[in-house]
């Protein structure tokens, strides 16, 4: 599994009755139970489908902030990010599955998540992450601007974070899955 299919299978979890169930926004919504592999592959390439949207209009919003465009340009874009949420709720209410009753369960889905990662990309994102969080504080260290070596060391920590956890989970999953 490679880590766009990853992202695509973070939301399902296995019920009490051992049927599946979609969680669209995790801990915080409503699940729906899936009927059957026609609506599991459907459901999976349309969450891909809306993370890969969503990723090209944060990255898009990011440039016209970078690029200093009229204020305009920029509520259109945080607009386009909240637009986007909308149309993924009405997508996944046309669907007419059933709701689950049970609530979402956080560390499942974080296990399943972990076992996705590839060794080599987990590895690599977590040396990428681990650089630039050190470069950040090399330049804050060294009398670079303050907030942009503040903010710069602060995302990549939280993936050095993130991937380090990552890392720790897949490997505690796969040695249970040994014994």
């Amino acid at each position: 599994m490679n880590y766009r299919d990853s992202l695509g299978s973070g939301g399902f979890q296995r019920t009490v009755t051992g049927g599946l169930a979609f969680y669209p926004w995790g801990k915080f919504g409503r699940g729906y139970f899936v009927s059957g592999p026609t609506d599991l592959a459907r459901i999976r390439r349309t969450v891909k489908v809306y993370l890969m949207a969503g990723l090209i209009v944060v990255l898009a919003n990011g440039l016209l902030w970078k690029l200093h465009a009229e204020p305009l340009w920029k509520a259109g874009g945080l607009l386009a990010v909240g637009l986007l949420l909308v149309v993924f709720q009405i997508h996944i209410r046309s669907w007419n599955l059933e709701p689950a009753p049970e609530a979402f369960v956080v560390p499942d889905n974080t296990e399943s998540f972990a076992a996705g990662f590839n060794v080599f990309g987990l590895w690599f994102m977590l040396l990428v992450c681990t650089l630039f969080a050190a470069l950040g504080l090399f330049v804050l260290l060294h009398g670079g601007p303050l907030p942009a070596s503040l903010v710069w060391t602060a995302i990549f920590g939280t993936g050095v974070m993130f991937f380090g956890r990552i890392a720790l989970i897949r490997r505690r999953v796969k040695r249970r899955a040994r014994e």
